[in-house]
């Protein structure tokens, strides 16, 4: 459209805007359309650029964030698993990490104490059963019937804490309403299967003038003494006879080839 025109339309629309009585002077209304699109698209183009920017450092930002979190979930991940807490990523994007912390250690530290009393518990009972194993044991060399040194043989087998402590009362019981003559004739019961007759006297008379002259103890520890003397010369003999026989076995063997 020609600009000249287009001024001239302008101005008769001016003048037939205005009161009669008003005089209009001609106004030079012309446009440069040409120059004013230029800079309109200019100004668009700028803002543009700047809102694309932002977009791009936005995006940039929010990717960096991501990388960011994913990175510290990693890192924090491995340690809450160590304090026996899972953590999800939906927890750590939604939850105060200071909470979560607090709460993990909370989880560790009772994970610790139970298995620090699990672990008292256990030593606990196995000093229990060794100290009764130890007890039966004892009682088990001066046991003077077949059928409680059975019992207690079973029960050392099985090694149940309870049995051992029921049958450990019932042994202490039996031993406790004997007499001392009895007890220690009992005790010399152990020794028979070690020695004849007429050494197994000597030692029972022995036994019983260390009772008359020291009490009932020593002569518990003299018979206890005994038993695990001739006992060892038992194991010794008998090793001896196996270590000749398999010499007789070797040499007949060659005298064979």
């Amino acid at each position: 459209m020609d600009a000249a025109l287009l001024a001239r339309a302008g101005n008769a629309q001016l003048r037939q805007a205005m009161p009669p009585s008003v005089s209009v002077l001609p106004v030079d209304v012309s446009l440069q359309l040409a120059e004013l699109r230029e800079a309109v698209a200019q100004r668009h183009n700028t803002v543009n650029a700047v809102l694309l920017s932002f977009s791009l450092i936005s995006g940039l930002c929010l990717l960096l964030s991501a990388a960011v979190g994913w990175v510290l979930y990693r890192r924090v991940c491995p340690e809450c698993g160590r304090c026996g807490m899972a953590l999800g990523f939906t927890t750590f994007i939604l939850e105060d990490m200071c909470v979560v912390g607090e709460r993990a250690r909370t989880m560790y530290r009772c994970a610790q104490e139970a298995s620090a009393e699990e672990l008292r518990r256990a030593t606990a009972l196995q000093q229990a059963r060794e100290t009764l194993k130890e007890r039966l044991q004892s009682f088990l060399e001066v046991a003077d019937s077949e059928p409680q040194r059975l019992r207690i043989r079973d029960c050392l087998e099985r090694t149940d804490v309870e049995d051992m402590r029921n049958v450990l009362r019932d042994v202490e019981s039996y031993f406790r309403h004997a007499g001392p003559e009895q007890r220690i004739l009992m005790l010399l019961e152990s020794l028979k299967e070690f020695c004849g007759d007429q050494e197994f006297d000597g030692y029972r008379i022995e036994a019983f003038e260390i009772l008359r002259a020291l009490g009932f103890r020593e002569a518990r520890t003299f018979v206890v003494r005994m038993h695990h003397e001739l006992r060892s010369c038992a194991k010794l003999l008998e090793q001896e006879q196996t270590e000749t026989s398999l010499r007789r076995t070797g040499t007949e063997g060659g005298y064979g080839h």
